[in-house]
């Protein structure tokens, strides 16, 4: 009997110690868990800041998974280039201008033939005349006021052709008015609207670039820049600007409308040597051109490019960039990814 007492008060008392030491085993192992759950996230091992900047390890293995090519810089020359305001203009004045020069065109052609009617029909009859053949004196006078007055319509016809390539010289300048004159191929490709007529403004208070208008300009639009080539001075001032006027002729492109401003790159200027950073290699990121330049053959590094100087087939560098330089010229998405995700758990 005593044994069995004895027994139950120690099977009872290590109950109790079980049920005092379950809490803190399960609550530790909850602390333990949340301790786990906010913890921070260890950075990416593979972007360490070294000087201020983030440079990215990749394994060759890695690099090939994101299908990662490099091309090295090549040299390139491009000569200094000045910003200037641009539009597109409307040429429905041009198409006005080109009817009303045809319409007199055809009032000359038929004054014209209207005088060498008349002027055969007074030969004839001042020849029958002097002869005392069938014409009278009275009728070589008639045949002679016809043929003046012939000569008259003539004059008139001629002189409104004049007029109107006079209006338009002064609103155009002499090479569009010649275009309207003759019907020029060039007008040809306006009308068909298969080029289109730019306006660049010079700043105020500047002359033409030295060495002359430039023959050719880079008209930046929204989706590329489009080569533009040099029509005349333009006699018309843009009246927000104020400065000298060049017209262009640029070819039609989607996204170029009517009253459309752009920008113009004007070249100014000695060529200036350096590279050029190839289309494929440029990466947009937050409104600016970045470049990953390869440092070695595991380690990549982002540099920003400089965008005042694009150029057919990429971005034109004088300094910064150095000819044979590697720069990532696909896979550079995936290293941006990288550098990204590195700054976020970071942050965190």
């Amino acid at each position: 009997m005593k044994r069995t007492l004895a027994a139950a008060v120690l099977l009872a008392a290590a109950a109790l110690l079980l049920l005092r030491l379950l809490p803190h085993r399960h609550g530790g192992a909850r602390v333990a868990a949340d301790a786990d759950d906010e913890a921070p996230v260890a950075a990416s091992s593979r972007v360490a800041m070294r000087d201020g900047v983030a440079v990215i390890t990749l394994d060759a293995q890695t690099q090939a998974a994101n299908g990662m090519r490099v091309a090295s810089l090549a040299a390139a020359a491009a000569p200094p280039q000045a910003e200037a305001p641009a539009a597109v203009l409307d040429i429905a004045p041009l198409v006005t201008a080109r009817a009303q020069i045809v319409a007199a065109l055809a009032t000359l052609a038929k004054a014209q033939a209207a005088v060498d009617v008349a002027q055969q029909e007074d030969q004839r009859l001042q020849h029958l005349y002097q002869r005392q053949q069938n014409a009278s004196a009275k009728q070589v006078e008639a045949a002679t006021a016809a043929l003046h007055a012939g000569q008259a319509d003539l004059g008139a016809a001629q002189q409104a052709i004049s007029l109107e390539a006079a209006a338009v010289r002064a609103q155009w300048g002499d090479t569009i008015a010649s275009w309207i004159e003759h019907g020029a191929p060039p007008l040809t490709d306006l009308l068909a609207r298969r080029s289109l007529l730019v306006q660049v403004t010079l700043p105020a208070g500047e002359g033409a670039p030295p060495g002359g208008n430039p023959a050719r300009v880079a008209i930046q639009t929204p989706a590329a820049r489009v080569p533009a080539t040099l029509v005349s001075a333009y006699p018309q001032a843009d009246p927000r600007l104020q400065g000298l006027s060049l017209l262009y002729l640029a070819p039609a492109r989607p996204g170029l409308a009517t009253g459309l401003n752009l920008t113009a790159w004007l070249p100014q200027g000695p060529p200036a040597r350096g590279v050029l950073i190839p289309d494929a290699a440029i990466l947009w990121w937050q409104g600016a051109p970045w470049v990953y330049e390869r440092t070695s053959p595991s380690t990549f590094v982002r540099r920003a490019v400089p965008a005042d100087h694009p150029l057919p087939g990429g971005l034109f560098a004088a300094s910064g960039f150095k000819r044979g330089e590697a720069v990532v010229i696909a896979g550079a998405s995936a290293l941006l990814a990288e550098e990204l995700r590195a700054q976020i758990q970071t942050e965190d």
